[in-house]
């Protein structure tokens, strides 16, 4: 196969730094680290297409010392470049951790994970959450939760912070009557976190909580966390 001139190639890479940003909109594609795969393969791809420019480069130094590879004229653009993106790596992820407010098309889902949300926004229409799924959700209060029936919870962590672990539960009598607690019923929770929320419930209730929680203000749980 004929090989490109340097002309073309030159062309294929302009073209791709038009491209890429124009496929990326009109696929709808989110999330930083999918948007970043992307243009780091269309940096790749231009660097393919001129590998052989690239690997003649020299540096001229002085006699007693030889020619120094390509790599290390290469090296300090490369750390330029990871140094440039800490700033947006550190702001992407402490936009993951945020909570963001659910839209009405969130608030028809069953199925919620891997996002942190304002608990208040679930219960938007009602203070009980029925039939849906999250798994690793963090549940920003403040508020209390009650256990509704047929509900399923697994490996919760609860971060009261700079309360003690003790008062992340909340023991009430049978039939109880309370007002403004948000109910989760017929709902399963995975890896979830509740932060800044207490945990109410009949004794039997508050021993099932304690079962599922393996994490008490973000410590394992030891002999004397519910003391």
């Amino acid at each position: 196969m004929r090989r490109w001139t340097r002309k073309t190639r030159t062309w294929l890479a302009a073209l791709g730094a038009v491209w890429i940003p124009l496929v990326i909109n009109v696929i709808g594609l989110r999330g930083f680290w999918p948007v970043l795969a992307i243009c780091a393969a269309g940096v790749l791809w231009t660097i393919w297409l001129f590998r052989t420019e690239l690997s003649s480069l020299t540096m001229d130094v002085p006699p007693d010392e030889r020619y120094q590879r390509p790599f290390w004229l290469v090296a300090p653009g490369i750390a330029a470049l990871l140094f440039a993106l800490y700033p947006f790596v550190r702001l992407y992820v402490f936009a993951v951790r945020s909570p963001q407010p659910l839209g009405f098309e969130d608030l028809l889902q069953t199925y919620i994970h891997d996002r942190a949300i304002y608990i208040s926004d679930l219960a938007r229409t009602g203070s009980v959450i029925t039939g849906k799924t999250f798994e690793r959700v963090t549940f920003v209060g403040p508020a209390i939760v009650a256990l509704g029936p047929d509900s399923d919870f697994d490996h919760v962590t609860v971060d009261v912070s700079p309360a003690p672990p003790s008062s992340a539960f909340i023991p009430v009598e049978p039939k109880t009557w309370a007002v403004g607690i948000i109910q989760f019923r017929d709902c399963v929770c995975k890896y979830c976190t509740f932060k800044r929320i207490q945990l109410m419930g009949t004794p039997q209730q508050i021993e099932y909580w304690r079962k599922a929680v393996t994490s008490l203000n973000d410590k394992p749980i030891s002999p004397g966390s519910f003391r």
